[in-house]
């Protein structure tokens, strides 16, 4: 016979009026589910990142580093730890990160550009000539690649194979012709080139004459 205690029982509790056994509740089904553990090493990326973005490179750096501990084989990490090496001016750390990323993901043109960079700081010109060479090679619509790439082979006396390497640059990216007037200038008299490092006259507004003058009185 239900008693009372039974029939609030059953009440909570339906599967007791069709003979099934009702489940007890343990301690942790009332426990919030925590959320997901990020990993440590893009934990330490991320907070690298916010850094590098406020230009507090000395943090970032330290940062970049502590990811690359936990995991020393992320491309990415490397390629921002050459960049914070690369504007803090220490282009020999940041060749050794760059080139360390390379043998990492060799297909990716970020990762070259970022060696070619190092190179041509360190005045390396034909080792950023081959790391700008495997950049375009993987992205053929890298402009600055292409532009870097000019400035080397100017700098190791291939003048032809620099203009024509500018060109590319300056089509993909006309915003680059105001710093190749002043770095290309021995390209200047090259035909290929006489529209885009042709210096434009400054403007000058012109003065009203004293007819205008004379009238506005």
């Amino acid at each position: 016979m239900a008693t009372r205690k039974t029939r609030k029982a059953a009440k909570r509790h339906p599967g007791i009026r069709k003979g099934k056994p009702v489940p007890r509740r343990r301690a942790t089904d009332r426990m919030p589910v925590p959320p997901p553990q990020i990993p440590k090493d893009q934990a330490a990326f991320a907070l690298a990142q916010a850094a590098f973005r406020a230009g507090a490179l000395g943090e970032a750096t330290r940062q970049a580093e502590q990811a690359l501990n936990y995991n020393p084989n992320r491309a990415d990490v490397l390629a921002l730890l050459a960049t914070c090496w690369t504007q803090r001016g220490d282009y020999t750390r940041a060749l050794e990160c760059a080139q360390h990323a390379t043998e990492v993901d060799a297909a990716n043109p970020r990762w070259w550009h970022a060696l070619g960079w190092a190179c041509l700081q360190l005045r390396n010109f034909a080792e950023a000539k081959t790391a700008y060479l495997r950049a375009i090679s993987t992205d053929p619509n890298l402009a600055e690649a292409y532009y870097h790439l000019a400035r080397a082979e100017l700098q190791l006396g291939e003048t032809q194979a620099s203009a024509d390497h500018l060109v590319q640059a300056l089509s993909l990216n006309a915003g680059l012709a105001q710093d190749a007037r002043r770095e290309f200038t021995p390209l200047a008299g090259h035909p290929a080139l006489a529209e885009w490092l042709a210096v434009k006259p400054a403007f000058r507004p012109k003065k009203p004459s004293r007819k205008h003058l004379s009238k506005r009185r």
